[in-house]
């Protein structure tokens, strides 16, 4: 059975390995409906009890819902979930969202969230074109601010690029 609002699939990006594999969205489909609930079921399943926010095993967890994309008011949310450092020293699970393009462009891009594990040997970034998600050097872009990572990476690709970045102190 097939859900109405969902690309189809799902990003698991390792790190440690540079192994990226894609997953069924339907896998948590009709339980886990919507970013944030899927998103919950994701981080129940996966993170170990007493794991810390910047441990490898913490996955870093971006969710679109199944009306990210479409013209219905306000759906163009992209979740991020995963354990904060926030809370420390007691680090816990949590959530936020943003608005934008870059949720609805990877739902056109053929997927419906990344879930990202493991920690990088040196700067890296995920592009994903033509359905192909591939990790690149972004050493660099490491240190700049958003604003000009984000032109440098369209000045490479096009201007019709959307990016995530983290900044200098992400």
């Amino acid at each position: 059975m097939t859900y109405g609002g969902y690309a189809g699939k799902l990003l698991r990006v390792n790190l440690n390995t540079g192994v990226i594999e894609q997953q069924d969205t339907q896998d948590y489909l009709p339980d886990w409906y919507g970013g944030r609930a899927m998103a919950a079921r994701i981080a129940w399943d996966e993170i170990p009890p007493g794991t810390a926010a910047f441990d490898p095993l913490s996955p870093l967890i971006i969710l679109t819902g199944p009306l990210t994309g479409t013209a219905a008011p306000f759906s163009g949310r992209t979740t991020v979930c995963g354990i904060s450092s926030q809370g420390y020293p007691v680090e816990w699970y949590s959530r936020s969202s943003f608005g934008g393009h870059w949720g609805p462009e990877l739902k056109h891009a053929g997927f419906d969230g990344i879930i990202v594990t493991g920690r990088a040997s040196s700067p890296v970034f995920l592009k994903i074109e033509n359905r192909i998600c591939t990790i690149e050097d972004a050493g660099e872009l490491w240190g700049m601010g958003i604003y000009l990572t984000q032109k440098r990476i369209m000045e490479g690709y096009g201007r019709d690029w959307r990016g995530l970045a983290i900044g200098p102190a992400g």
